[in-house]
């Protein structure tokens, strides 16, 4: 469903959009893509948005497991939620929007309210992530969080893509831990480890 009129895509079946990764998100009339509220995914071309308001992500399940084998602590704050399977859940932040256009490139930004504080070994191992971004790289889509230890400013723990736009309006993206990510996230998993999927609905 688009909340465009129906005359600005008359004669198409399908709506869209070749990401920087090569990878083809299609968007199809009927399918199970909603629109709420004033958070937008926005597909540029003829003015077709995509909506969410919360984001899912666990960061990688075998370090949650870690932590709290090790006897660590995993908590959340400033709103984030965490979810019965272990992920963690962020809610969008008002009056900001992310366009992917049809050839691909970036714009703009999103921001997600909440922080995941992860803790174990006395402190020895401490890793804080707050205030989750999805932000406009040369690459593509990339997972941004305030750089701690001092949360002045951002930095990409991840790169993201492919996206699978899935049924019951969520929407998958796949999540590779940067260079950035390895120091954030507890300087343990060299670039390119595969993360925990980012979940966008």
């Amino acid at each position: 469903m688009f909340r465009d009129s129906l005359e600005d895509y008359a004669g198409y079946e399908n709506v869209s959009c070749l990401l920087s990764s090569g990878h083809l998100m299609t968007a199809k009339w009927g399918d199970a893509i909603y629109l709420r509220g004033g958070h937008s995914l926005r597909f540029v071309r003829k003015g077709a948005s995509m909506s969410f308001t919360k984001l899912t992500w666990g960061v990688k399940a075998s370090f949650r497991s870690y932590v709290e084998a090790a006897g660590g602590s995993i908590t959340v704050s400033d709103g984030a939620i965490r979810a019965e399977d272990g992920t963690f859940v962020f809610m969008a932040e008002p009056n900001s929007g992310l366009a992917i256009a049809a050839d691909g490139s970036v714009s703009g930004a999103m921001r997600f309210k909440g922080t995941v504080s992860f803790e174990a070994h006395g402190g020895m191992l401490k890793t804080t992530l707050s205030q989750l971004g999805l932000e406009a790289a040369e690459s593509g889509l990339v997972l941004t969080v305030l750089e701690g230890p001092m949360n002045k400013g951002r930095c990409a723990v991840a790169e993201l893509g492919p996206v699978d736009v899935g049924t019951g309006g969520v929407t998958t993206i796949n999540a590779r831990i940067t260079m950035d990510g390895m120091y954030q996230i507890a300087d343990n998993y060299p670039p390119g480890t595969e993360l925990d999927p980012v979940l966008l609905a």
